[in-house]
């Protein structure tokens, strides 16, 4: 008897560690607490490498990283984990001075982190969490053209910005990433 007890409490155990793997492609809009976001699909390999574009008069770098595994995200209350890619990017005006860069930040300093993928992999989203204070904040959407081009898609989420909010706050604090809809960017 305690035999088929104990191999009825292994066999719940592994059943329920099972349900909480969730594809990325097919995230829930409300996240379970503890579930695990797997990018089943294998489809942020597709965006990794480094990218660049010309925007405005300035160069656009990104290094897209490779897939971490099993990375903590806290969304409001629900903690989870997800597999995610960051995005580091470098900018420089026309002349070659560097305008921003976080290509020499840590992971955990990364303030654009992805966040799902789409079904058919040819889409991922990512949160930017903006410069000093959130300006900039919004959402970033790539979709993968084909093996060598990516479009960016910016969407900004922030708004006002209070001053007596943000200790750090100074009028000089710009987001320099690309505001635009359409920037194809080109795999190095």
């Amino acid at each position: 008897m305690k035999k088929n007890i104990t191999i009825l409490i292994v066999f719940l155990s592994f059943f329920h560690i099972k349900s909480q793997t969730i594809s990325l492609s097919n995230a829930p809009y409300k996240i379970p607490k503890g579930s695990y976001l797997k990018d089943i699909d294998n489809t942020l390999p597709l965006f990794t490498g480094t990218w660049t574009a010309n925007f405005e008069g300035r160069q656009v770098i990104l290094n897209i990283s490779d897939k971490v595994e099993n990375y903590p995200i806290q969304l409001a209350t629900t903690n989870y984990y997800s597999d995610v890619i960051f995005m580091k990017y470098n900018i420089s005006d026309s002349n070659g001075n560097q305008l921003a860069s976080t290509m020499n930040k840590a992971i955990a300093d990364i303030n654009i982190l992805s966040t799902f993928t789409s079904s058919d992999k040819k889409r991922i989203g990512f949160v930017y969490k903006g410069e000093e204070c959130g300006i900039g904040r919004g959402l970033v959407y790539i979709n993968l053209i084909d093996t060598t081009h990516i479009k960016w898609e910016y969407h900004s989420t922030g708004g006002l910005i209070d001053p007596k909010q943000c200790t750090n706050y100074s009028d000089s604090i710009k987001s320099y990433i690309p505001r635009t809809l359409d920037l194809t960017f080109t795999k190095q």
